[in-house]
Formats: C-alpha cells, sequence, structure tokens
C-alpha cells in the first residue's frame, strides 16, 4: 500500500521523503546492530561456572588453533604459549561438564597435550600439525581452472526435478572446508524444499520472477556467539560470505546451478526471517541460494567482468 501510494507523489518529493527516512532510520539500524551484536557475542571468558557453550566452543577453538599454527610454523618457538595452556586448563572441565562429547573438546584437549609435549621435550605432535611431503600443490590442467570458474553462472530458470538432499550435503562438506577466524566455523546452514521455499522466499526481494521455479532453497546464517569483542564486530558478514561462496562453487563442481540471494535486511526484515525460519535471535541472516538443475536451454544474464586493470592497484 505504502509504494502504491509513493508511486503517486511527484518523483521529487518521493526521493525527499527516502532521503528522510533513510537520515532517521539509519542510527537506529546501527543502533539495533551493536545491541545485539553486544548480547549475542562475548567479551573473553572470565573464571565461572555459568559460561554457554558457544562461548566456551570459541574460546576453546580459539586457543587449540593457537597451538595448531605455532607447531605449524617452520621452527616454532620453545616454550610458548603458557596463557594458552592456563585457559585452556581452567575452560575445558567446563566444556566437558556440559557436552563432553563436543569435537571441540577433544580437539582442545588434544592440542594441549600437544602443547606440553612440545614445550618439555620438543617433539611436534603429528595429530595437530600433520607433516605433509609435496612442497606444492599439484595444479590442474591449464584448461580446467578457466573452464570451471568462467562456466558458473546465476540460474533462474531451473528444471521441474527435486535436488536429492545427499547431494545437498556434499555440497554443504565440500563448502565446510571454507578457511574462517581460528577455525571457529561459525556457519549454519538451512536447506527447504517443497513449499516451504517460497515460503522463505516472500522474506528476499531479488527472486521475483522465478519464485516458484526454485526446487531448494538453502539459508545460511552466522551465530554471533562465536566472535569476541569489538574487532570481531564485522567478522559474522566475512565468514558468512566466504562460506556462501565456497558453497555455490561446491554446488558448481556436482552439477547443480544455483542463484545467490543477498539478504541485506533491515532490522525488522530481518527478525520476520527469522521468526518464519526458526532462526535464533543471535544468527546473522546472510545468504539465501536458489538451487537445482538448470532447464534445458535456459539463459543467463551476460554480468560483464572488470579487467586485470580495473581490480588491480599498484604503488
Amino acid at each position: 500500500m505504502k509504494q502504491k501510494l509513493v508511486k503517486l507523489l511527484p518523483p521529487s518529493f518521493a526521493d525527499g521523503l527516502r532521503r528522510a527516512r533513510a537520515q532517521w532510520r539509519g542510527p537506529w539500524e546501527f543502533h539495533a546492530d551493536r545491541v545485539r551484536y553486544k548480547r549475542y557475542a562475548h567479551p573473553a571468558v572470565r573464571s565461572g561456572r555459568n559460561v554457554p557453550g558457544s562461548f566456551l566452543e570459541a574460546e576453546i577453538t580459539k586457543d587449540y588453533h593457537r597451538v595448531e599454527k605455532g607447531l605449524a610454523l617452520a621452527a616454532p618457538k620453545r616454550p610458548f604459549g603458557s596463557e594458552v595452556q592456563a585457559r585452556l586448563e581452567r575452560l575445558l572441565p567446563l566444556a566437558e561438564a556440559q557436552d563432553p562429547n563436543a569435537p571441540y573438546v577433544r580437539f582442545g584437549r588434544e592440542a594441549l597435550e600437544a602443547l606440553k609435549l612440545w614445550n618439555e621435550s620438543g617433539v611436534i605432535d603429528d595429530r595437530i600439525a600433520p607433516p605433509r611431503s609435496v612442497a606444492r600443490t599439484e595444479s590442474l590442467e591449464p584448461s580446467v581452472s578457466p573452464q570451471f570458474f568462467q562456466s558458473r553462472h546465476s540460474v533462474r530458470h531451473f528444471a521441474a526435478e527435486p535436488v536429492d538432499r545427499a547431494l545437498l550435503d556434499e555440497a554443504i562438506i565440500l563448502a565446510a572446508q571454507s578457511p574462517s577466524v581460528c577455525n571457529r566455523e561459525p556457519w549454519r546452514i538451512r536447506i527447504y524444499d517443497g513449499a516451504d521455499v517460497q515460503r522463505l522466499l516472500a522474506h528476499q526481494n531479488g527472486n521475483r520472477g522465478f519464485t516458484s521455479d526454485v526446487p531448494a532453497l538453502a539459508l545460511i546464517t552466522v551465530d554471533l556467539g562465536m566472535f569476541t569483542g569489538l574487532g570481531e564486530r564485522n567478522q559474522p558478514w566475512i565468514e558468512g560470505g566466504i562460506f556462501s561462496s565456497t558453497f555455490v562453487w561446491a554446488l558448481h563442481s556436482l552439477g547443480l546451478s544455483s542463484c545467490m540471494l543477498n539478504l541485506s535486511l533491515e532490522t525488522r526484515a530481518a527478525d520476520a526471517l527469522r521468526a518464519e525460519a526458526g532462526v535464533s535471535a543471535g544468527e546473522v541472516p546472510i545468504m539465501m541460494v536458489a538451487i537445482g538443475w538448470a532447464s534445458e536451454n535456459h539463459r543467463v544474464a551476460r554480468s560483464g567482468r572488470r579487467d586485470l586493470a580495473q581490480l588491480t592497484t599498484s604503488r
């Protein structure tokens, strides 16, 4: 209704209303982001037993990865990591009491053992920093890389054919190889099909014209509880973007087509999506991905690319 009324206004007046709204809403949106990050991200874990699991996972993962990185250097310092050791010794019992079978607990315990082994005897635990005999990763055939990267396009015309969930799971496993800050892997991905696809796509405005043709949909979010301090306030978008990109390349490698649908939403719209999808308030919606088999003889947007001179900057 509001959009119809705005169309009736003179263009200059309508533009003025939009600018006024942006000036009024902007500070509120930044404030809402600040409040959410402050509530669901966290400072360094202090002593105490009532520490949420996600906070423990973030802290322990950061520290066990510090050990892994330290032992992977050409000449590891010895001794090193006294503060890391102290934190792991304090936090691991808390984590084990909450979820003794969690993978990060095992990784943390192994890293602590490896750190002590190195500092006491100078022996590197191969579980923590496994040796590799290959100096350089074997490159692909010269024609393969260009063909793979240049052949992917966003598809908006899918065949009326379901997508096997096992194939999507394979793509998720491949995408999980994405790098992340201190190996915290804060991503979450939900897969939808059937009527749920259109229900979720109603919260994203970049799918008009092909909403009913999407066989499967992925919703990618990032858990704020995996981040600490003000310096990481933008990290959820970085981590989510990396994972989303790797996921669509993984789909492409398996022959599936996709279309990335961004979720740059204002707070009220993001909250409505959270409620619809059952996403917790501590997760940031990053991306939707429409997935399916490309229809025969489909068309794609040309999507011209900048040349090398436009992409690079020299001093």
